[in-house]
């Protein structure tokens, strides 16, 4: 998929992503594997499910279950999307998810109180939101464009929003049903964006209380702009070491 920490080092290092022209999304759904009687897919150690998780069967796709995922992301429904990642990826994917969904609920704040002080033209300039279109399955708009199969482990190629390479995500067979297999995250990334959420409403608070538009300028600078950084260089020196998902369309 677009990662997170790539997204930030192209959107603000000079290139942004979502400038590419996008690809035309096409819909090309092979016959999955356990595609007979449906079957639950909750575990033990998974959350008590939700009505829709609870119907994670072995009837829905690899590409049907990327598509769930993104619905269920929408409505926040943390306990739902549990029971559909490997459960070895599970706890550490879901608090990546909440990290960046808390970044996300920061930057509106910020939005709403930069575009009352300062107006749209300067509120759109420190927008944080493309990033919820750099989540692969959990990004906020969502084309499935294949799915493939090899044994046990299937592919989805999808694209994030009119991001382009499109993304690639893995999906697991559990015996039952299809569960997703994100990257593992590094564990230095969560702090680093608790911290940035905190620092978006600092600095709304003070935009709120009548900072000066060199104030806050500044404060982006200063302050909004390193954290970034440091969330681009968390558990490695290298953007791609702060991934959301699976590896991205022509990644080694």
């Amino acid at each position: 998929m677009v990662l997170i920490g790539a997204w930030l080092w192209g959107h603000y290092g000079g290139h942004d992503p979502s400038t590419a022209a996008p690809q035309q999304a096409r819909a090309s759904v092979d016959q999955p594997r356990g595609s007979t009687a449906a079957q639950s897919c909750v575990t033990q150690d998974s959350p008590s499910p939700s009505p829709v998780s609870a119907t994670a069967s072995a009837s829905r796709s690899p590409a049907e279950t990327a598509r769930l995922l993104q619905t269920l992301h929408q409505q926040r429904d943390y306990a739902a999307i549990a029971p559909l990642i490997v459960a070895e990826r599970r706890n550490a994917m879901l608090d990546l998810l909440m990290s960046i969904d808390d970044v996300l609920s920061a930057n509106s704040e910020l939005q709403e109180a930069v575009h009352g002080a300062f107006g749209v033209a300067v509120a759109g300039l420190w927008d944080l939101s493309p990033m919820e279109n750099n989540l692969g399955p959990f990004s906020a708009q969502v084309s499935i464009i294949n799915q493939s199969f090899k044994g046990d482990t299937a592919t989805v190629t999808l694209q994030e929003g009119e991001n382009v390479p499109l993304a690639r995500v893995q999906f697991d067979w559990t015996g039952t049903c299809w569960q997703y297999h994100p990257e593992a995250t590094p564990a230095q990334l969560l702090p680093e964006l608790e911290r940035l959420a905190c620092i978006l409403r600092e600095v709304a608070e003070s935009t709120r209380h009548g900072t000066s538009f060199d104030a806050c300028f500044d404060a982006f600078t200063q302050r909004v702009f390193p954290q970034m950084h440091r969330i681009v260089t968390a558990g490695d020196d290298r953007p791609q070491a702060v991934a959301a998902g699976g590896p991205t369309d022509g990644a080694d």
